[in-house]
Order: structure tokens, then sequence, then C-alpha cells
């Protein structure tokens, strides 16, 4: 039986670090590591960020361009950006991606509309589209 010790541990080093204004919570703790040590801030977010084979998962999530941008809320477009909680929430990134192909882009499935938001003129909030942000591509 493989010991998942390690990995907690990682995580829990990972959780009561600071990240800036406030320490993150756990909702962006998600890694997804494949078969082969590699990983990625999500299972459908197709962007890999190191290999636990080679470095530790807690450098991987602390110093990866990766999860650096994608914890970075000030860089988050739409509504997301616009929202009074995107430190707190954040949207689902893998979403996003996957209807925007900009993971940095804002939740298509958020029902909330922030505070003095407004929308681009002309443009269905879902086809709207920025150009890929994310600088690790």
């Amino acid at each position: 039986m493989i010991s998942t010790a390690p990995l907690r541990r990682a995580a829990a080093c990972c959780c009561h670090q600071d990240y800036g204004s406030a320490t993150l919570p756990p909702l962006h703790l998600v890694v997804f590591i494949s078969h082969t040590g590699e990983v990625f801030p999500s299972g459908f977010l197709p962007f890999a960020a190191g290999n636990v084979r080679s470095e530790s998962l807690t450098r991987i999530y602390r110093e990866s361009p990766v999860f650096q941008q994608l914890r970075d809320a000030d860089q988050l477009g739409g509504k997301c950006g616009a929202c009074e909680f995107r430190h707190i929430c954040g949207g689902s990134r893998a979403r996003a991606f996957a209807l925007t192909a900009d993971p940095m882009a804002e939740e298509p499935c958020c029902a909330y509309v922030p505070k003095n938001y407004v929308p681009p003129a002309n443009v269905p909030s879902l086809q709207w589209r920025r150009p890929t942000t994310l600088s690790v591509l």
C-alpha cells in the first residue's frame, strides 16, 4: 500500500502559506498528479506545472508559474475579474478554459453579476473571448 502521508504533509504546508492579503482557502489546493508524476492544477486543465519525481509537490504548488498565475485573482477576466468575491471564490478555471480556451476568463456557469459590472457591448458573455493569458502555454 502506498502511503499518502507525504502528500498530506505537502498540502498542510501549502494550506498555511500566506500568498498575499489572505491565506488561501482549501479550494485552491486542488492538484492532479498523473500516473507519470506530472502535476496539473486540475484533471481538466492541460497545463503541466512540474513533476513530483523530480521536485517536491510543495515547491511545484508554491513556485510554478502555472499555479502562481491561476492563484492571482487580479488576472481574472470578465465578471470574475470585476467580482468582489474573486479572492474567495475564483470560479472554475477548468470551465472557463473549456468554453473560452482561456483559463483566466470569467466562470461561464456563474449566475452572480458583480456590483457595477458592465458586460462588453453587443457580445454575449459566453462568447466573449480574451486572448489566452496563461503565460506558460
